[in-house]
């Protein structure tokens, strides 16, 4: 299977922070999912939605000002939803210091465009 990737870089301000500068996980879990919703739409070439967040791991905190890097991979594909892993780094862009601070693993599923209800999608290539 050719790997469908897809990178989302997003710097990171107070309003997804609290009051002690972290930033809120569900922020990044936020990012993950639409990291993950674009490999599998890359993929797919067709609408998905988010079927199940299968794992997040959060490794190291994220803070106001830096700037993460989301790098969303396509792993496995089924006929009726893909799996896509997201590695998230965050960079000092004072230091050039970055370090990995988050893993997901996300099942995505294929919606038809004129129905509500689930499709299959293309195999794996």
């Amino acid at each position: 299977m050719s790997r469908v990737r897809a990178t989302l870089v997003r710097w990171m301000n107070v309003t997804d922070a609290n009051n002690a500068g972290h930033i809120h996980g569900g922020a990044v879990m936020k990012l993950c999912d639409e990291a993950a919703g674009l490999a599998a739409i890359r993929h797919a070439r067709q609408r998905v939605v988010t079927a199940a967040v299968d794992r997040v791991a959060f490794l190291h905190p994220v803070y106001v000002g830096e700037v993460l890097t989301l790098s969303a991979s396509v792993n496995a594909v089924w006929s009726t939803s893909i799996e896509v892993g997201v590695r998230v780094e965050a960079e000092n862009p004072l230091t050039g210091e970055a370090r990995h601070t988050s893993s997901a693993y996300m099942t995505t599923a294929y919606i038809a465009s004129s129905t509500a209800q689930h499709s299959s999608g293309p195999p794996a290539t």
